[in-house]
């Protein structure tokens, strides 16, 4: 599950609007720093308690400006939920949210965005 957040957080780093005068690589860097402290962190951390001991920091690749894109996103509002699999025989609710696309050199790609059920039920 925390993976998949982090995947989910990483897409959302790649649709935000951010500037180009540094604040891109800034705020990848913060995000990044943020996930170590979370793997550090025995309360919140997926791994166990050895994981932990041993834990130095999670692998990035190089923060690189040629995917600080921008997408657009059409909503796709009547499909259903499904069951996403997983690793495990855990089968998380989802729902196909929408389509982003955006181009990287010059060559479109499209990205689907699901929206994970039991977040959504959870009140913040």
């Amino acid at each position: 599950m925390k993976l998949l957040l982090i995947s989910l957080i990483s897409i959302f780093f790649s649709l935000s609007p951010l500037n180009n005068n540094g604040d891109y690589k800034k705020e990848i860097q913060k995000w990044q720093d943020s996930m170590n402290l979370e793997f550090k962190n025995p309360e919140e951390s997926p791994l166990t308690k050895e994981g932990i001991d041993i834990f130095e920091s999670l692998d990035f690749y190089k923060i690189d400006e040629k995917y600080n894109v921008k997408a657009k996103l059409v909503r796709t509002p009547f499909n259903p939920v499904f069951g996403m699999k997983t690793t495990t025989s855990r089968l998380p609710k989802y729902k196909k949210y929408g389509v982003a696309t955006f181009y990287i050199d010059g060559k479109e790609f499209k990205l689907n965005v699901y929206q994970n059920q039991s977040l959504l039920a959870q009140k913040i």
